[in-house]
């Protein structure tokens, strides 16, 4: 609505798309309508080895949320949902169950993730990361950006996340060089801590 001074909006028609890339200190919304941008860095994420699990104890360290398929979950400040939609008989998934995960903001339809399947995901407490198993990719949901943290921070094999902390910037991860049965197989980094930027 115009008054011959200034062009008033209506609050109700600022999108969420508008909040996230305001929050983030962009000037212009980001379309969330495509999958996110792959890009080649690792995001400012960090890791170390450990040389055992830290005691998950619910205070210093939260056992993992994760969600696994098929699901249809609300992130935790409710702006998007994602859903776990299992694969079609005839699509090989790999050695664990797979499922396409979709990210729909408001109302706006949902856009799949993928290409690849994932086995679950796990959401940060703030919404801001969405972090993708067996891919182990992580979705800036604020920038709508995916970065490859096995590629960036040279992680092998099939992998779990065990903790969060209390602050929620850092992760606890196992990996393994199998999904079943890798008793008999050397694995001699089991452990990482993820540190979130």
């Amino acid at each position: 609505m115009t008054d011959g001074r200034r062009t008033l909006v209506a609050p109700a028609l600022v999108s969420a798309s508008l909040v996230l890339a305001c929050a983030a200190g962009q000037t212009q919304p980001i379309d969330r309508s495509k999958p996110p941008a792959v890009v080649s860095s690792t995001g400012g994420f960090t890791s170390r080895r450990l040389t055992a699990l830290p005691d998950i104890d619910g205070r210093n360290w939260i056992a993992a949320a994760k969600v696994f398929g098929p699901a249809r979950v609300s992130a935790p400040n409710g702006r998007f949902t994602l859903t776990l939609e299992a694969a079609k008989p005839n699509e090989d998934t790999g050695d664990l169950a797979g499922f396409r995960l979709y990210f729909a903001e408001g109302p706006a339809p949902a856009v799949e993730i993928g290409p690849a399947f994932t086995n679950f995901v796990f959401v940060t407490g703030d919404s801001r990361w969405i972090i993708t198993a067996q891919q182990f990719d992580a979705i800036d949901v604020v920038n709508w950006r995916k970065y490859s943290l096995r590629e960036a921070l040279h992680v092998d094999g099939f992998f779990d996340i065990r903790a969060v902390s209390a602050d929620g910037r850092r992760l606890v991860i196992a990996t393994q060089p199998c999904p079943f049965d890798c008793q008999n197989v050397p694995n001699r980094d089991p452990y990482y801590e993820i540190q979130l930027p």
